[in-house]
C-alpha cells in the first residue's frame, strides 16, 4: 500500500507504511494513557523490526507533518476446539484421567480404571444423562489421542481454524491529538480500508485485537464495542478462541467478522460517496441548464441590440 490521504473536519491526514529508518520520527510522540505502547513503538523502530516483516507498522500524519497515531497489523488465526460446557468440565477431567489409566500397561491400574469408569457410568445413568457420559468419553478419547499426536508432530489439534487479521497496536499521540473522535475516524478511514483490501486478495473471516483496559467500567472496551463494532470473544456464540502471548495475557480479546466490517464501511463511506456523486451530477445538470439559459439570454440580447441598431439607422 502507498500513502492514503483523507480530509476530516478541514484537516488532512496521511497514512503510510513504515519502510525505512527515519531519524527523529518519534520526537514528541507520547501516550499518557498507556506508555508501554510508546515503548513498543520505540523498540520496533530502533531495532528495525519492520525489516523482518513480522508486523506491518503504519503512521498517520497531519498537515503539519506531526505523527498523530500509529497502528500495526499482522496475520493471525482464530479457532474452535472441542468445547465442553462449564458444568461438565469436572466430569470430563475425571473421565480423561480414568481413560488414560485404561491405556496403562499395568493390569492393576487398568482394572481399577475400568471399575471406576463403570461406577461413573452408573451414577450418570441414574441421572438420565448417559448421552452426556458417552459424548464426554468420546471427547476425552479424542483429546488423549490429539495430545499424543501433538507431542510427536509439534502441533495443536483443534476442531476448526479461521483466517484472521490482528491489530497488534493502535495508539494515538496524546501530546498532539486533541480531537475526541480522531481514533474512530482513523479506524474507519484507514484501518478498515486496508483490512478490506487485504480480504479481497486472501481469505479472511475475522479482525481481532487485545485491549488493555484496567478501568472498572471497562471504558476502552465500551469504546471498541460502540464505535468500532468489536465484541468480547469470551462466551461468543461460535465458541471462538485465539492464542495469546504473555505480553497480552492481561488484555481483553475483542473480535468482529470481516463481513460486518464491510457492511458498516459501505454504510459509512461508500453510501456517502454515492450520495456525493448523485449530488455532483445534480449540480452539474443545474450548471449545464444555467449555462444554456445564459447562452440563450446572450443570443436574445444580441438580437435585441441588432434590432435597436437597425431602428436607429432607419
Amino acid at each position: 500500500m502507498d500513502t492514503m490521504s483523507v480530509t476530516i473536519s478541514e484537516e488532512t491526514y496521511t497514512c503510510y507504511p513504515y519502510k525505512k529508518y527515519e531519524e527523529n520520527i518519534l520526537k514528541n510522540f507520547d501516550n499518557n494513557i498507556n506508555p508501554n505502547l510508546v515503548s513498543y513503538l520505540k523498540d520496533f523502530v530502533t531495532e528495525q523490526k519492520y525489516k523482518d516483516n513480522e508486523t506491518k507498522l503504519y503512521f498517520i500524519k497531519n498537515s503539519k507533518n506531526e505523527i498523530i497515531m500509529f497502528f500495526s497489523l499482522r496475520c493471525g488465526q482464530l479457532f474452535k476446539d472441542n468445547t465442553i460446557k462449564e458444568e461438565n468440565i469436572e466430569l470430563f477431567n475425571k473421565l480423561k484421567l480414568t481413560m488414560i489409566d485404561l491405556n496403562s500397561n499395568n493390569e492393576d491400574i487398568q482394572q481399577k480404571a475400568n471399575s471406576k469408569l463403570s461406577k461413573i457410568e452408573l451414577e450418570i445413568g441414574q441421572k438420565d444423562n448417559l448421552n452426556v457420559f458417552y459424548e464426554l468419553c468420546e471427547l476425552a478419547e479424542l483429546e488423549i489421542s490429539d495430545e499424543q499426536i501433538s507431542k510427536k508432530e509439534g502441533t495443536i489439534l483443534v476442531q476448526q481454524t479461521f483466517s484472521a487479521i490482528e491489530i497488534v497496536v493502535l495508539c494515538k499521540n496524546t501530546s498532539v491529538v486533541t480531537e475526541k473522535n480522531i481514533g474512530v475516524n482513523i479506524f474507519w478511514q484507514f484501518i478498515a480500508k486496508i483490512v478490506l483490501d487485504i480480504s479481497k486478495q486472501v481469505g479472511c473471516q475475522y479482525l481481532y485485537l487485545f485491549a488493555s483496559d484496567s478501568d472498572e467500567d471497562k471504558k476502552l472496551i465500551q469504546y471498541y464495542s460502540n464505535k468500532l463494532l468489536f465484541r468480547e470473544i469470551q462466551n461468543n456464540p461460535n465458541c471462538l478462541k485465539t492464542l495469546k502471548s504473555y505480553w497480552s495475557n492481561s488484555c481483553y480479546t475483542l473480535y468482529q467478522e470481516i463481513s460486518d466490517l464491510k457492511d458498516m464501511y459501505v454504510t459509512k463511506f461508500e453510501k456517502e460517496n454515492i450520495d456525493s456523486k448523485k449530488q455532483m451530477l445534480k449540480e452539474n445538470k443545474r450548471l449545464k441548464e444555467e449555462n444554456q439559459r445564459l447562452k440563450e439570454e446572450i443570443k436574445r440580447l444580441k438580437l435585441s441590440n441588432k434590432n435597436v441598431s437597425n431602428s436607429i439607422t432607419e
